[in-house]
């Protein structure tokens, strides 16, 4: 699953998409607006990552385009979990490094940290009464989402109503999976590490 999100990610990269939303000078527009440090907002949508089967919410994309912090909200049917599962999410997104690809298109390899809430009242935050003291060590509704990942940033043609739009792969974890495996040699690296893909677009011009 992660090596296909990876060759999707790629074959997205090197491919053209019939797109010129460049200027004279070469630059792309989306891109250029980023350099000249022009806060942008964005619409995420979000596919697995621990923060629900489907998510989606805004986002705000900072001036020197090195952090982006969206609010999420994540939703999971019950015939994938059991239960049906609601979940609110504040993502904090780190670009670490920006490697343009041509003049339509920027690889940004970025870290995560998302704090989830659970909020359909299948989970607690404070221990029920009913539950020995110590039962659980960690809140079962509030975890930190840790993540890594590598976007590719596009610019769109000067027709349409999106700026650009982000697509995105990432591997993720939640703290207490972290916990098991410092505490347990019998779970391992994999058992604890999911996949995720999405979008984010950029609207407007």
């Amino acid at each position: 699953m992660k090596g296909l999100l990876l060759l999707i990610l790629l074959t997205i990269a090197t491919s053209g998409f019939g797109i010129n939303a460049s200027d004279s000078s070469g630059v792309p527009k989306f891109v250029e607006s980023q350099l000249k440090l022009r806060p942008q907002l964005f619409v995420p949508i979000q596919f697995a990552g621990n923060i629900g089967w489907f998510s989606t919410g805004i986002g705000y994309s900072a001036k020197r385009d090195l952090y982006q912090l969206s609010f999420v909200y994540g939703y999971v049917p019950e015939q994938v979990a059991g239960i049906d599962i609601h979940t609110v999410t504040a993502r904090n997104i780190f670009h670490l490094y920006r490697l343009p690809l041509n003049e339509q298109s920027v690889l940004i390899p970025y870290a995560a940290a998302g704090v989830s809430l659970e909020v359909g009242g299948r989970s607690f935050f404070t221990l029920p009464d009913n539950m020995s003291p110590g039962y659980y060590g960690f809140p079962k509704s509030l975890h930190l989402i840790p993540a890594i990942g590598c976007k590719l940033r596009r610019a769109t043609p000067r027709r349409s109503n999106l700026k650009g739009v982000e697509l995105f792969a990432e591997v993720t974890t939640v703290d207490v999976y972290i916990w098991y495996k410092t505490i347990s040699r019998e779970v391992r690296m994999p058992d604890i590490l999911s996949a995720s893909a999405g979008i984010h677009f950029f609207p407007g011009r």
